[in-house]
């Protein structure tokens, strides 16, 4: 059986024609957490811990000054031109 892919311009009618209410209904079907509480690792200092992908998610320029801000210290100073005491 061969299944049809539709074309990305129906589907993008479609979305448009639907609006956010479908996914946001299915975030709020599946999104919580996946641990009980009692699970090691789940909760530090009474917070549950949590990961995010910051590397496929995040977005912002490819500046000096952002760089600076959100790589290791060592990599900040050797852009900067300075040292660091590691």
């Amino acid at each position: 059986m061969v299944s049809k892919v539709p074309p990305e311009k129906a589907l993008r009618e479609v979305r448009r024609r639907l609006g956010t209410a479908p996914l946001q209904g299915l975030f709020e079907v599946v999104s919580g957490p996946l641990a009980r509480p009692s699970t090691a690792g789940v909760s530090y200092r009474l917070s549950r811990t949590v990961a995010f992908d910051g590397r496929s998610s995040l977005q912002a320029p490819d500046t000096l000054r952002v760089r600076g801000r959100w790589e290791r210290p060592a990599v900040a100073a050797a852009l900067r031109g300075t040292r660091t005491s590691d």
